[in-house]
């Protein structure tokens, strides 16, 4: 089948499957003692630095990113705690000076304090590390206008200037996202290969640790509903021959309050038939950072299709249908579709039903 502007893979490019195949707990950092930051630390913030104001508050690990934690805290308690090897809390730089760019290294350079943490939320193939830290204008600035002319995608947090990147590390990490973000004189680095979305969180907990700093702006990815990015999807596609007045609009909507997503680089709607109430055409639309980027069929396949995440970049698609003379449904088929970061484009690799 020819997909819109979605191309077919001829090798599983999902690496997130990689990481259930992981047998055993190591560190997901070297571990090292912790950093001697610039200013003073308490169990409870870090501050000092700035010239001229008063110093940021950075919260210590436990508290600097309340995603990152409660996720760590689920497993730590499914898993047990006692069979943890993994090293987590106060760290070093060491994955930060692997995957950071020329300019971040330098920028890192004039730093005036700073906190490294790591997350254990899985085994040792999965990383999650975040350097806070409060950096100068005179040293912010030439960052920013590197990443705006480098492979990243600029989008915002309420105040905060988010640049997202992803980068295949062709070993068992598989693709690690990479994320700077900037409030005030705050820098937000996340590098992590999980499947979620952290950047949010780690701004969010910045802003209630300092006031001054608070959103005056509601242009997050977060308040970008799936409304909009639906209607316009749906109008592309029939613009294309996908049959005008053919969709259920309104229940595409409903249903894609708990799928779409315009903080991950992957998400998706369905498009129901007005009027189904079984197995009819029923094309996905597929969505990167909430921009309309393909479907796997402007029509609809005419099966029943059922989806969900594998990581932030792949998702899996079970499509079932009746055989002649079934009463229930047993011919099946599965195809995953996977964000590329080369291409820049969605991947397919899998099967799809045969009368496609």
């Amino acid at each position: 089948m020819r997909l819109t502007r979605v191309k077919a893979a001829t090798a599983a490019v999902l690496a997130a499957v990689m990481l259930a195949g992981a047998t055993a707990l190591t560190a997901c950092v070297p571990a090292s003692p912790p950093p001697t930051p610039t200013a003073e630390a308490t169990p409870e913030a870090l501050s000092g630095g700035g010239s001229g104001s008063a110093p940021a508050v950075i919260p210590a690990c436990d508290a600097v990113n309340p995603a990152a934690q409660a996720e760590q805290t689920k497993f730590l308690t499914s898993y047990g705690r006692e069979r943890i090897t993994a090293q987590f809390g106060e760290t070093d730089r060491a994955l930060f000076n692997e995957f950071a760019s020329p300019s971040a290294l330098t920028a890192v350079k004039s730093v005036t304090q700073e906190r490294n943490c790591n997350w254990v939320i899985y085994l040792d193939s999965v990383y999650l590390y975040q350097l806070t830290a409060e950096l100068p204008q005179s040293a912010m600035a030439p960052l920013i206008a590197d990443l705006r002319t480098s492979d990243f995608t600029e989008s915002t947090r309420g105040p905060a200037t988010v640049f997202t990147q992803a980068i295949q590390t062709g070993d068992m990490r598989g693709t690690m996202g990479i994320s700077h973000s900037f409030v005030g004189d705050m820098w937000i680095v996340l590098i992590e290969n999980s499947a979620s979305s952290y950047e949010q969180s780690a701004v969010d907990a910045i802003l209630a640790a300092n006031p001054s700093l608070q959103r005056t702006a509601t242009t997050s990815c977060v308040e970008h509903t799936a409304r909009p990015a639906v209607t316009s999807a749906v109008a592309e596609i029939e613009a294309r021959g996908g049959d005008a007045g053919r969709w259920d609009v309104e229940r595409a909507i409903t249903l894609a309050a708990a799928t779409f997503d315009a903080c991950m680089p992957l998400s998706w709607a369905l498009l129901p038939t007005v009027g189904s109430v079984g197995p009819a055409p029923t094309p996905i639309l597929f969505f990167h950072y909430g921009d309309f980027v393909g479907t796997d069929a402007d029509r609809g396949l005419g099966v029943d299709v059922q989806v969900s995440r594998l990581s932030k970049y792949s998702l899996n698609a079970e499509y079932r249908w009746q055989q002649r003379g079934e009463l229930t449904a047993s011919g099946q088929a599965t195809s995953t579709y996977t964000w590329d970061v080369t291409t820049k484009s969605i991947l397919r690799e899998g099967e799809l039903p045969p009368e496609t």
